[in-house]
Formats: C-alpha cells, structure tokens, sequence
C-alpha cells in the first residue's frame, strides 16, 4: 500500500490487440527448404493472425482439402495463431465442388446445410471468424436458384454449430470506387446486408471487405478511404481488411500506398483487422502484378519497411521512466499485451498484462513491491 517513488518502470508491448494478418498457403509453410524457413521465420515475426488462403474453401484441394486444413491448423494453434475462416459458402456455381455444381433447390440447401455444419464442427475452437457468405453481390446464381435466404441460413446453421465464432460477410466490391467517392456496388452491398440483418435478423457479427487495390484501377486515397468507412461503419460491425493487396509495379509507389493504405485504416475505430493476401512473391497471387511486400530472393520492398516502421515502430509502444511522488508511471499505450519490470535498488519485479479498451480509455495496473 506505500508508493514506491522513483522506480523504474519499463513498459514493453509484446503483441498487438489488433490483428495484422496474412493468408498462408501450405507448400512453402511446410517446405523443408530454406525458403520454407524464411517464410515460417517472416511469418511469425510480422504478423499475429492469419488466414488459410485457400485450403478451408469448399472442394478446395479435391480429397486433400480438410487434411490439409487440419494440418495447418495445427500449426497455427501450436505457434499461437489465430485463424480466420475462408469461406463457407461462395454462392455461384462456378466456386462448389464438382459432385454439388449439378445441385438444384432443396438438394443444394441440403449440401449448404450439411458443409456449414461439418466444417464449422471441425474448426470449433480453431477457427476465431468465418467468412461465412463471400461475395453474393456479384457470386448469387445459387441463391437465385435455391433461395435467397440460403444466405441468412448459412449464419443460423454456422451459428447454431459454433457459438462463439464469429461471422462475416465478406465482400471485393467496397472499395472499388473507379475514381469516385462511393463504391461501384455499395447499394447492392447495402441491400445484401439490409437483408441479412435487418430482414433475416441473421448472426452476421463481422464485416469483410477485401480491398483488392490496383490492377488497373485507380488506386484510392486515404480521404476517400475514410469516407467509405465512416459509410460501412454504421453498422455497429467490427470491420476487418481481408484480403488486402495492391498491384503496382513501382516499389516506391507500392511502399507509398502501403503506408498510406495502413494508416487509414489503423486509424478508423470500426477498423479491427487488416489482412494481406500473402507477403512473399514466392506465393503470391499477384506476384507478376507486382502484389508482394518481399521479392522471390527475400529482399524487402519499401511496403515491407513501411509495414514493419507502422506495426513495430510508430504504432508500438516501448518506454520507460521514474515513478511519482504516488508511485505512478503514465503511459498513452496501444491496445495489445504487455511487459512491464519495475526496479528501484536493485530490485525488480516484473508482470505481464493486457491494455484493453475500457469505458474511460484507461488501464490501471498495480504492481506489488518486491
């Protein structure tokens, strides 16, 4: 109960609340090579969530699929990764496996039914979010066909089978804006969500937008960014940057953007994730686009220096200083997991905690004196 006046107090985060992800593909993660090496060792240095590219879609793999999936999610929980699922159902026929593409009216809800329900029991526990409907504005010739609210069923059987997961719609047409302010398909975006919510009253607790930048579109500023977000961020959702990647060529326009991109979506208090699909131009979608943050031989390009300045410099805090005459050491803190040593004469005591987010922006730990 007595202060400990002029100690010092070392304040170290050693994680992030919010998440900075990245898909994974499995060949390089399990290569026993030395660029399987760098990726596992990149992986786990720059980031703390991920997504499985594309191994938990529905047929994906053929008969690999699940244990391929169950593997990598092993790895994933064994280095304390979480995990978003990707996706349970992508509505057009094009996207199901071969022995459901012929499906037609209550056979498809039937297998909708029944693949929702077996991989949302698999993952339970594994998987943290599901991308549970992906892009049903311009993927919906299935739910045409078998019924709309196929869509809103899904989120009642994903929840019904794993409570505690939570679920997104996600969607590649939000930030499209073509030069504009508003995106290409926004209204329909809205509707889809009206339906699911509003009408449906289906458990759609995320917000997925997948941020594909580039590739012959003009690439958006933060301004309009921002404007779209404070849009999307209306519905009370947690919104999470899924699938970001931008194709430019330039290393330094690509660096640019990267910074630019991050910072305004890091800034906007909807905002609780943002995931790049891929990082290393050995397993990248976009490599040829110029999409990657890391070069074939591993060398970074500037979005991968202003990744790393944004994530483990400017947004991470590392301080220290004497306590006051009441024994206390303020600090302003990012959201995320702490190291905190205290020493005065040689002493020292040191505890590990989380700063939260709370009603008076405040998190107040009390360290016993050794």
């Amino acid at each position: 109960g007595k202060p400990v006046v002029g100690a010092v107090v070392s304040v170290q985060q050693t994680r992030h609340a919010f998440h900075f992800g990245t898909a994974i593909a499995p060949e390089p993660l399990f290569a026993k090579t030395p660029d399987g090496e760098k990726y596992r060792k990149t992986l786990l240095r720059d980031f703390n969530y991920v997504v499985l590219e594309n191994t938990l879609k529905w047929g994906a793999y053929g008969t690999q699929g699940w244990p391929l999936s169950d593997k990598l999610l092993a790895w994933c929980q064994a280095h304390n990764l979480p995990v978003r699922g990707h996706n349970l159902f992508w509505p057009s026929y094009m996207w199901l496996p071969n022995e459901v593409k012929p499906l037609r009216g209550k056979e498809m809800r039937n297998a909708v039914h029944d693949h929702v329900v077996d991989y949302m029991a698999k993952t339970r526990g594994r998987v943290v979010v599901w991308d549970v409907v992906n892009e049903a504005v311009t993927s919906r010739e299935v739910y045409d066909e078998a019924g709309k609210d196929l869509i809103a069923k899904a989120f009642d059987w994903a929840h019904e089978t794993d409570p505690k997961a939570k679920l997104a719609y996600n969607d590649n047409t939000i930030f499209d804006t073509g030069g504009g302010t508003v995106g290409k398909s926004d209204s329909q975006v809205d509707g889809i969500l009206h339906y699911l919510i509003d009408e449906q009253h289906a458990p759609v607790s995320v917000l997925g937008i997948q941020s594909h930048m580039g590739g012959g579109s003009p690439l958006v500023p933060a301004s309009i960014l921002l404007h779209n977000l404070d849009h999307w961020a209306t519905y009370k959702l947690p919104i999470e940057i899924t699938e970001y990647d931008a194709s430019v060529q330039d290393d330094a326009a690509h660096g640019q953007y990267q910074d630019e991109f991050m910072t305004a979506v890091f800034s906007h208090p909807q905002v609780t994730s943002f995931v790049q699909w891929g990082f290393w131009s050995g397993a990248h979608w976009l490599a040829k686009e110029g999409g990657a943050m890391y070069r074939l031989d591993w060398t970074p390009r500037p979005a991968a220096l202003a990744y790393e300045r944004l994530v483990f410099h400017d947004w991470w805090t590392d301080k220290a200083g004497p306590a006051d005459r009441a024994g206390t050491y303020p600090v302003r803190a990012f959201l995320g997991d702490y190291k905190i040593t205290v020493t005065r004469g040689g002493r020292t005591k040191t505890v590990f905690t989380s700063v939260t987010k709370n009603e008076n922006g405040m998190t107040v730990l009390n360290v016993a004196a050794p």
